[in-house]
């Protein structure tokens, strides 16, 4: 079960767009009142078909990366500053990747991989049903 803090965000970016909460959240079984609810949690199925709304409703196969590229660090909350705050890079990656992807619900997991000799880099693999919206999912992350 996810958070729908992303979802809200999709609803925002989409009416920026001229699209209404309820062409976004068709399918799905939300209504946009219950989004605002602190236990609200949706499902993977739920969180697919509106990521396939928002795809099908642009018609844009960037739509992730313009979506993900309005996220700011803010929106993690306390991860957030933590990782503003790191020393280096690889700490505040280190951080999102332990504490802020879960909370903000991205159906992804995201690991860190080490290497040696002090290389690293992050793996990305598919956790949502849907392998046709990883795209979508990666270019947001």
């Amino acid at each position: 079960m996810l958070r729908p803090i992303k979802i809200r965000q999709y609803l925002a970016a989409m009416q920026a767009r001229g699209f209404n909460a309820a062409q976004v959240l068709a399918g799905s079984g939300l209504k946009a009142s219950e989004l605002a609810d602190p236990a609200c949690l949706i499902d993977l199925e739920q969180f697919d078909a509106i990521a396939a709304n928002v795809v099908a409703l642009t018609g844009d196969t960037g739509i992730g990366l313009e979506i993900g590229k309005s996220t700011t660090i803010t929106a993690a909350g306390i991860v957030g500053y933590a990782m503003a705050t790191s020393a280096i890079f690889r700490e505040a990656i280190s951080l999102w990747l332990q504490y802020g992807n879960a909370p903000l619900g991205l159906p992804i997991r995201q690991t860190l991989i080490e290497e040696d000799g002090g290389s690293w880099g992050v793996t990305v693999t598919q956790v949502s049903a849907k392998l046709s919206l990883f795209p979508f999912y990666f270019e947001e992350a």
